[in-house]
């Protein structure tokens, strides 16, 4: 985990949520807080609920419209439904926009 934690020095929001494992026991007994912690600095946060993780994305990139914005996943399980929840929320955003035009 210490390696692994170094891998996001250049990035320049880092969120990370709740680990469990897919099919071992986590012998290790590390959590997403715990790598939160170890990669540290004020641009990481844990977030334990995905659905938090979607509704702080999308604020922050309504917010930061000016800028381009990469959101990167990296994990298994239910972390693969973030993409495409946060781009139908947008598409919902944009079309309540237009409606209002």
């Amino acid at each position: 985990m210490k390696d692994y934690s170094t891998a996001f020095t250049n990035a320049d929001h880092v969120i990370i949520t709740k680990v469990y494992s897919a099919r071992e026991k986590n012998i290790w007994n590390c959590s997403g807080e715990d790598l939160a912690n170890m990669i540290g600095g004020t641009s990481t946060e844990y977030i334990h609920e995905l659905e938090d993780v979607i509704e702080k994305l999308a604020l922050a990139i309504s917010l930061d419209n000016d800028q381009e914005t990469i959101v990167f996943t990296l994990g298994e399980g239910d972390i693969t439904i973030l993409g495409p929840q946060l781009l139908r929320r947008f598409a919902q955003s944009e079309e309540n926009l237009t409606k209002c035009r």
